[in-house]
């Protein structure tokens, strides 16, 4: 069962008492520490190794990558404890305490108690494991750090380009383990990271992200186990969240870990946890895009949702017969960094932004949103054929926004006319174009998922008299989309309208299709009973639309933006489990329905968000629904809300700003020192 994991979680309580998490976001599953205020002292020269007996040719480039990352940052924390004296009053306790100088990792996957090899299912084509420098176990020389040169946003490319091959090589990687179907399966063995000496071969998927943090009170090495190197990515960035620092004397800082010993072990209560960015209304250049995959992996985030294409640009640099779209389809050029830079993602981009992300845990899905939202490259394929009330300025009456735009599944022109829904078919220049563009997306794309949106189609621009008119010609199309995705290898992903509000197209969607919620989240329900084999997204826009409040976009009218604004403490207080409760009770006779809810999003939509107000905009807001996804609605021991929350998201702020990311404060400093203090009574 899917919360078997919780309660092996709980037994490793023991002999800590559970306190409170300090900064650690997300809140892990357990966390026990000391009660009294003890500390170990942080060595200035932290070393990270992967334990004695790990076998080296099991090792995947982008764990050593990030071993190599997690060793520069604990070694340049600077982050002061937010208390009025910032850690003064506990100077005298912290240079007394004993120091700690090594992390030892062990991930049982890489051991050779497993068996077989779960790594070397394919051969490697480019070079050979032995043939890398950094392939032996990462022993934490500070020469390794600079010949890789790592900084906040990007990696060294040339590493990057000769390991690309071995990461998808090697089945143990990060990456490969990033991509996979999300789900609630679990081992058929009890699993108890104290005992086990090896993973099985049938790890489910929440599993593989599994890690427990032993931190000793004797200045022993720091534990750091895991059943995977992904498992190790999550507990790395964990880690990095317990080591705080004192204010410099005499030109160096003393970092140190307070209440230990201490002891975590997590797991995320969801599998699927995303961040939606669009990339059409507004263009992000590449850093910027890597700058976010960063912190979506501090703060345990795997999805990251590309909406890339709208009405307003598509900036998809597809190669051969589709050129055309981003040819006459983007925004032309632009300044990045003094650097002329056409505002487009090539093919080599895109897949830099995919195998990027993946060695940081997460996943990209590619959003062509369609058959509404499409006009600028897509006008120019075919003459416009293909197009529906392109560009029309009464916009209102067709479209949800400007400019409008639609492919031309009806029409009742003079040269085609298929709006006769006994014979119709999807028109073959549309046919032909869709299956095109998803052949095309899904093999660029490294995930299972390939979304063809399907958001807010206006029956208008077809001429029809309701929604329900549209959904037989709906439904034809929608088939198509799912013939062509799934002999791609592909399970779709749609937004909510074709799995709720026309119940015929539903039934098209394939096996395991991702449903995203966002309108009423209680619309699951409905989607679910429409179609059983679906699973389901949750962004409810009340709860998760971070573009929301300020003023509109539209240029003439003193109006504000279309929904209100929705502070962190609104994601926050968002109880996933109120809704399941709801959609089991639409569905009372169909089992498992828990199961189909594999997590949920928030969503940067870029009417008036770019890369200049991207972080301030997103930041931290996103990291209270990260919290929501990973630590669910229970986190040790205890139901997750808001008061609890405060100081800890306070400390995430500022170690994000400490990471060059420009997270929005929460408080006057003065209320983020004094816990409590600003509270309404």
């Amino acid at each position: 069962m899917w919360w078997a994991r919780t309660t092996t979680l709980l037994v490793s309580a023991c002999l800590l008492s559970a306190l409170s998490a300090h900064a650690i976001w997300p809140q892990p599953a357990l966390y026990g520490a000391n009660k009294t205020q003890s500390f170990a002292r942080v060595s200035s020269d932290l070393r990270f190794n992967l334990v004695d007996g790990t076998d080296k040719t099991r090792v995947p480039s982008d764990l050593t990558d990030a071993i190599v990352a997690a060793t520069k940052l604990a070694n340049s924390i600077d982050l002061w404890p937010l208390t009025p004296g910032r850690g003064e009053e506990d100077r005298a306790a912290v240079n007394a305490a004993p120091l700690i100088s090594g992390v030892q990792i062990k991930v049982l996957e890489l051991m050779p108690e497993t068996t077989p090899n779960p790594c070397a299912k394919k051969q490697i084509a480019e070079a050979p494991l032995e043939a890398r420098s950094l392939q032996a176990p990462f022993q934490g020389r500070l020469k390794a750090i600079h010949d890789v040169q790592l900084d906040d946003t990007t990696q060294n490319q040339a590493t990057a380009n000769t390991e690309t091959a071995e990461v998808w090589s090697n089945a143990c990687s990060i990456a490969n383990r990033a991509i996979k179907e999300v789900d609630y399966k679990v081992s058929s063995k009890p699993l108890d990271l104290r005992t086990d000496k090896s993973a099985p071969a049938d790890l489910g998927f929440l599993d593989a992200e599994m890690y427990r943090i032993d931190v000793p009170q004797d200045g022993s090495s720091i534990r750091l186990t895991s059943y995977t190197a992904l498992g190790a990515l999550r507990g790395l960035q964990t880690l990095l969240q317990l080591i705080y620092s004192l204010p410099p004397q005499g030109g160096k800082s003393q970092r140190f870990i307070r209440n230990v010993p201490n002891v975590i072990t997590d797991r995320p209560a969801y599998p699927y946890r995303g961040l939606l960015l669009d990339t059409s209304r507004n263009w992000f250049d590449l850093p910027t895009i890597r700058k976010l995959i960063d912190t979506m992996q501090f703060v345990k985030l795997n999805q990251l949702h590309w909406h890339a294409t709208d009405t307003h640009s598509w900036p998809l640099a597809f190669e051969g017969e589709l050129s055309v779209l981003a040819d006459k389809g983007s925004y032309g050029w632009t300044y990045v960094d003094g650097q002329l830079v056409r505002m487009v993602y090539t093919e080599a981009d895109i897949k830099d932004i995919i195998d990027y992300a993946a060695a940081r845990g997460i996943n990209v899905i590619i959003e062509t949103d369609m058959p509404a939202h499409m006009l600028e490259g897509v006008q120019a394929v075919g003459g416009g054929e293909l197009m529906a009330c392109p560009n029309r300025p009464d916009w209102q009456s067709v479209a949800a926004e400007p400019p409008s735009g639609q492919l031309r599944l009806v029409s009742n022109g003079t040269t085609l006319n298929t709006t006769d829904v006994g014979t119709f078919t999807v028109p073959g220049p549309i046919k032909t174009f869709v299956s095109t563009l998803l052949r095309k997306t899904a093999s660029l794309s490294k995930s299972v998922y390939v979304s063809s949106g399907g958001d807010e189609p206006n029956f208008h621009c077809w001429n029809l008299s309701s929604e329900a008119a549209m959904e037989p010609y709906l439904a034809k199309f929608m088939a198509v989309v799912t013939n062509v995705t799934t002999a791609a290898g592909k399970k779709g992903v749609v937004w909510e309208e074709m799995a709720v509000k026309f119940p015929t197209v539903a039934k098209t969607l394939g096996k395991g299709s991702l449903v995203g919620i966002w309108n009423d989240p209680n619309n699951a329900g409905i989607a679910i009973e429409n179609n059983p084999d679906v699973k389901v997204v949750l962004a409810p826009y009340t709860f998760f639309y971070l573009d929301c409040g300020g003023p509109v976009f539209l240029g003439n009218t003193t109006n504000n933006n279309w929904c209100p604004y929705v502070s962190w403490q609104k994601t926050y207080s968002f109880d996933p489990s109120v809704v399941i409760a709801n959609a089991t009770a639409v569905n009372p006779g169909l089992k498992g329905v828990r199961e189909r809810f594999v997590g949920g999003e928030s969503a940067v939509w870029s009417e008036q968000i770019d890369a200049q107000n991207l972080d301030v905009k997103v930041w931290p807001r996103a990291a209270a629904g990260a919290e929501v996804w990973w630590s669910g609605e229970v986190a040790n021991g205890k139901k997750r809300e808001p008061i609890e929350a405060l100081e800890r998201l306070l400390e995430l702020r500022w170690r994000l700003v400490a990471r060059g990311v420009r997270a929005e404060p929460l408080q006057p400093l003065w209320c983020a020192l004094r816990v409590g203090e600003c509270n309404l009574y």
